[in-house]
């Protein structure tokens, strides 16, 4: 991959009116986009440091924790049992890659039993949308013929039109990102969408972008979808929640929404502040951040006893 170029922020200036609903100078300039990058805009500080200047992290610092262990693992445990594999080798395979501690293993634990009843609505879907009720499902075979598509890339122009390109090096992806699953019904027309999350909080209001990129993602991939529906995989509650399908006179409107998104986030990348707030505890650079934010205090401090000199100063001149 090309070198990431560095982004003069003093010299971009906020879209507005209708320029939110279309890529920017902005925009492009920080791409390519993904919504967790998105999301990480909420701290611009993080943002820079991150995406354009390329820090390394805070030494002594990990966030290889419990849950991103246990989540990653069941993530591959999914992906390979819906590739036509056996639950219990890829449940092996998935404990070893991920280095587990003895503190994972009870949450592993409980989300590993709900993967029978995923599969299960998974066999559901397909028998009611792909094939007959009698025929046998094989998902290597599904796989291959792609109706099945499993921890797919997809990468998307500034148009959302399909960039092809998951690593493109010629600046033409604009966003990308990973879809977990998706299964298109046998006619071609229609699809789901569906991404595990191993949160025991079913907040979909969380995850509405992300699906909105994913809506847009199915379209730009398949010319010929008429309509695809989303849904979240609560693994630790066994539970699907779906949004409202959307069809492809709407994707207008999604693009439109998803661009206003982007534009709002990049934004904020302008402020370049450092307010602490809840996802500091996970930053990854939150150690520097202590020492800069020390480092603007202590200039704050002693520009204001400058300026107190200078106001001093300029009474004793009137008086």
């Amino acid at each position: 991959m090309s070198n990431p170029q560095i982004v003069d922020l003093s010299t971009l200036v906020a879209p507005r009116g209708q320029d939110f609903y279309a890529a920017s100078e902005l925009t492009r300039s920080l791409m390519p986009w993904s919504i967790s990058k998105a999301k990480t805009a909420a701290c611009p500080q993080q943002f820079i440091w991150q995406y354009m200047e390329k820090h390394k992290k805070d030494e002594g610092l990990t966030t290889a924790d419990t849950a991103l262990r246990v989540g990653r693992a069941m993530h591959e445990i999914y992906e390979g049992t819906l590739k036509g594999g056996d639950p219990e080798n890829e449940r092996q395979k998935a404990i070893m890659k991920n280095g587990f501690m003895s503190v994972d293993y009870d949450l592993f634990e409980d989300l590993y039993k709900g993967v029978p009843w995923f599969m299960s609505q998974i066999d559901k879907f397909i028998r009611h949308f792909v094939q007959s009720e009698t025929q046998a499902i094989d998902y290597l075979d599904l796989v291959k013929n792609r109706t099945l598509l499993v921890e797919r890339r997809f990468s998307l122009t500034d148009e959302f039109n399909d960039a092809n390109d998951f690593y493109n090096n010629d600046h033409k992806c604009f966003l990308r990102g990973v879809i977990d699953v998706i299964i298109r019904t046998n006619d071609g027309k229609g699809c789901i969408v569906l991404d595990h999350k191993s949160s025991a909080y079913p907040n979909m209001k969380m995850v509405a972008e992300q699906l909105r990129a994913y809506t847009i993602a199915a379209f730009a991939m398949f010319p010929d979808l008429e309509w695809t529906q989303c849904g979240i995989h609560f693994m630790a509650l066994q539970e699907i929640k779906m949004t409202a399908a959307v069809t492809r006179n709407q994707l207008r409107g999604e693009c439109n929404a998803m661009h206003y998104y982007l534009t709002t986030q990049a934004v904020n990348v302008l402020r370049q502040t450092t307010d602490k707030a809840y996802y500091c505890k996970w930053c990854s650079w939150k150690t520097s951040c202590n020492m800069l934010r020390k480092q603007q205090r202590k200039e704050a401090k002693a520009a204001a006893k400058e300026a107190s000199k200078l106001d001093t100063s300029n009474k004793n001149i009137e008086s």
